[in-house]
């Protein structure tokens, strides 16, 4: 009171302030700066988000819903339509700037960090969700996903809201996050099974609050009126398909010593770069800890949501990249579980050190963008530009639906009519053959090819 107002609040606000409450602020600062730091520059537009952000300008200029999403690895099944839907509000917000959907996911990411911690103090305690917040929000394929304004970004915060709900024991909530998880990609399968398991074991009534599972399939079952019912009847199809091959019923899809180590080999992979992107030896040594922890913890949701992921995946046989966001999560959970546990401080430090090479090594890999950056591929459509002032053109080959879309954005749309024609390749400088009679500009990581 000697000192003045204003002195005496900031004293007042240091002592409410909890080293809980200043710690998990302190990795949402970190988050959230590993989230955004040269988002606009280094975010990734791959052909896959083109396809999106396109379906999303046409569902915004003509008014028409998306009801389906993009195709999945059996092209005649396609994931649901809600990531479009999140798309066109994004581009909406930001008046169609191919960046904002990215502001969207990476938002999601923040948000996911904190939900962590939610969920890992729920299951366990304070410190192990600080734990589990840090893991998550400096973990490399996390932190990667989190700018990278595809489909499956929104998957780990969605599955945290999904395992909160099981926890409570919700039945509604617990199917309609299944369902939901589903229309982002459908390997999530396998979390309606599980909540119909585990809320049966745990004497919770089922019907009819399970059938909210169907919300989120509304659009697809619109689509389906017209298509043969092939998204609604025919992943269930496919799905029994894939898993009576398994056991023998084909050829192609039954199970051998080698599907089993390609598998496991694929799981590695993406648990190393979850852990530290190019340290296998430290992967494997945390991943055969964790692999104790399973069998240790005693948090059965943890061990039942992990086990049927991984059946999963093996049931399929060739598992990308687009499953395993649902696992980021519980991997999350896992380790912060196991240095809580053991409460070792050399691994409290070797946690802190690690988190600090992996802040490091995504700075010093531009944070590991897939193909060139948005900026890069924005300096290629604007030379397109200005190569064709109001001259009509087109662009040949495939997978070019990301720069059709930056095209449209800058005001010069491709006319597939056109005589004029562009190619775009982003291999490397020793396989590529210049085509003759053509005019090449050579850019960072592409090359732009013009045909008169």
């Amino acid at each position: 009171k000697h000192y003045g107002l204003i002195p005496a609040l900031m004293v007042e606000l240091m002592a409410r302030l909890s080293l809980e409450v200043l710690g998990l602020s302190l990795i949402l600062l970190l988050a959230t700066w590993l989230r955004f730091y040269r988002l606009p520059e280094l975010m990734t537009f791959i052909s896959d988000q083109g396809r999106d952000y396109l379906a999303a300008k046409d569902m915004l200029l003509t008014g028409q819903p998306a009801l389906v999403g993009i195709p999945s690895s059996v092209p005649w099944l396609h994931q649901g339509p809600v990531f479009i839907w999140l798309i066109a509000l994004a581009l909406k917000l930001g008046r169609f700037h191919p960046i904002a959907p990215a502001v969207l996911t990476a938002v999601f990411g923040v948000l996911t960090v904190y939900l962590a911690f939610v969920l890992a103090k729920k299951w366990f305690n304070h410190s192990t969700g600080l734990i589990a917040a840090l893991i998550a929000a400096a973990s490399p394929l996390m932190v990667v996903h989190s700018r990278l304004a595809y489909h499956t970004s929104p998957i780990p915060l969605f599955t945290l809201l999904y395992l909160l709900a099981l926890t409570s024991q919700s039945v509604g909530w617990s199917f309609f996050l299944a369902g939901l998880l589903l229309q982002f990609e459908l390997t999530t399968l396998p979390l309606a099974l599980l909540a119909a398991l585990y809320l049966f074991k745990k004497k919770q009534k089922l019907f009819p609050l399970s059938l909210v599972f169907i919300i989120p399939f509304i659009p697809k079952l619109i689509f389906d009126l017209t298509h043969g019912f092939k998204q609604t009847l025919g992943l269930i199809a496919w799905a029994g398909y894939r898993f009576v091959s398994f056991f023998g019923f084909s050829g192609r899809h039954t199970v051998s010593p080698e599907s089993l180590i390609q598998v496991s080999q694929t799981i590695f992979n993406y648990w190393q770069k979850f852990v530290c992107w190019d340290q296998p030896i430290i992967a494997a040594g945390l991943g055969l800890l964790a692999l104790i922890g399973v069998f240790k913890n005693k948090n059965r949701l943890l061990a039942y949501f992990l086990l049927i992921n991984l059946a999963g995946f093996y049931l399929h046989g060739a598992p990308s990249e687009a499953y395993f966001p649902v696992l980021f999560p519980v991997w999350a959970l896992l380790l912060a579980w196991l240095v809580n546990r053991l409460k070792q401080p050399a691994l409290i430090l070797g946690l802190l050190i690690l988190v600090a090479y992996n802040l490091a090594y995504l700075i010093r890999n531009d944070f590991i963008p897939y193909g060139p950056t948005l900026s890069q591929r924005l300096t290629l459509a604007r030379l397109i530009k200005i190569q064709s002032p109001s001259e009509p053109f087109k662009l040949e080959g495939k997978n070019l639906d990301n720069y059709r879309y930056l095209l449209w954005w800058l005001g010069e749309p491709e006319s597939p009519e056109a005589k004029s024609a562009y190619m775009i390749y982003e291999g490397g400088d020793q396989d590529f053959v210049a085509p003759i009679g053509a005019t090449v500009y050579h850019l960072p990581h592409q090359k732009l090819i013009k045909y008169d």
